[in-house]
């Protein structure tokens, strides 16, 4: 069943003008200029200049707002690069004092080792030497050898001897008998 409509339509009516012809004398007329007196077209003109600077206004906030956030990330970025920069600053640094102290503990080795002290005196002595430098550590190896000085090495006093070796340990059986032939040809034994 058709449904039917309760009021006619005249499609006609709401069809493109130009009728059956398909429109085209209407092609050839320009639409007509709405025409305004002064008042309404300076009424126009203040509403479009309203809207024109609130829509500059609007875009002018946007770019402000945009420079500032690109502002704001360089600054962060700026900071991020400042903290990297004072943190290998600061390990820069760490590593020039470790290789100063190491540079200064060597020294003092060279230097105590060269007054005469062993290796076994150098771990006594070397906490009382102290010195920025070179000649501060010699001066202060100066005091320390003034109030402990090196042990000698069983070096012979006198100048003209050089150092002799040290007797060699000897068989106690060997000795035992040396001395029992050199006693009994002295003639302290019987036997």
């Amino acid at each position: 069943m058709k449904q039917r409509f309760r009021l006619p339509l005249d499609l006609q009516l709401f069809a493109e003008e130009g009728g059956e012809n398909g429109g085209q004398e209407g092609a050839d007329q320009k639409p007509a200029k709405p025409e305004f007196n002064k008042e309404q077209q300076e009424y126009i003109d203040k509403i479009l200049n309203d809207r024109l600077a609130r829509q500059q206004k609007k875009f002018d906030d946007e770019k402000a707002a945009a420079q500032a956030e690109a502002e704001r990330k360089e600054r962060e970025k700026n900071e991020e690069y400042k903290a990297l920069y004072k943190s290998a600053q600061a390990e820069l640094d760490r590593a020039r004092t470790e290789a100063k102290t190491a540079a200064l503990n060597a020294t003092k080795t060279q230097l105590l080792i060269e007054a005469g002290y062993s290796a076994e005196q150098l771990a006594r002595v070397s906490k009382y030497v102290t010195g920025e430098d070179e000649d501060a550590i010699k001066a202060s190896i100066a005091e320390v050898i003034a109030d402990m000085p090196p042990k000698a090495n069983g070096v012979d006093p006198n100048p003209g001897n050089g150092r002799k070796p040290d007797p060699k340990p000897g068989d106690l059986t060997n000795v035992g008998k040396t001395q029992y032939e050199r006693l009994k040809a002295a003639g302290k034994l019987r036997r």
